[in-house]
């Protein structure tokens, strides 16, 4: 297999990442974005993203543009930085519509052969669910002391007179379960 053969398995698998993905260069313009990515941007193909990739965000996404601006500032200091970001909790993103989203992210400057930066990968990773279900969770376990019922050892009955012990029929063949079994009960009172 070739290396272009190669690359291009590569890029097909990156498209079809369930993170959303992009590439930029040092001009914030688009030059990689997988399939979610340029579903989120509302375009088929990175040729049609013809302004800035955060212009185009704020044109074509429900996200609010005070946090696309956010978004821009920390990748393009990164970007410059020329260290790598793995796995940083983003703060929330809200729409708007004023739905809450949350995101993973890891950002990767991109290099040339001579070692010069010109560019940077992000991949922000969708950790919505995890953080409502680790809200919903912590929030239920701050409610325990209210829900907490009384225990009892044994579950009222209905049948049972408690001035005497209740009457059993066992049925058993085994003579040694038998007197196991009736051992256990008179234990059991």
């Amino acid at each position: 297999m070739s290396p272009c053969e190669m690359c291009f398995q590569y890029e097909q698998i990156l498209k079809a990442a369930p993170s959303l993905l992009y590439a930029i260069d040092k001009d914030e313009k688009l030059i990689f974005a997988n399939l979610r990515m340029l579903n989120l941007l509302g375009i088929d193909n990175i040729s049609a993203c013809n302004a800035t990739l955060y212009k185009r965000m704020a044109q074509h996404t429900a996200w609010i543009e005070a946090r696309i601006e956010s978004l821009r500032d920390t990748d393009l200091e990164v970007m410059h930085a020329g260290t790598s970001q793995y796995a940083i909790t983003e703060p929330s993103i809200t729409d708007k519509r004023g739905f809450i989203f949350y995101y993973e992210a890891t950002r990767l400057p991109l290099k040339n052969l001579a070692n010069e930066q010109i560019g940077l990968i992000v991949i922000l990773t969708d950790i919505t669910s995890i953080k409502t279900l680790g809200a919903q969770v912590t929030s239920e376990i701050q409610d325990l002391p209210n829900k907490r019922e009384s225990i009892r050892p044994y579950p009222p009955s209905v049948y049972r007179n408690t001035s005497k012990p209740p009457n059993f029929l066992i049925i058993e063949d085994n003579a040694l379960v038998q007197q196991a079994t009736k051992a256990i009960l008179n234990q059991l009172g």
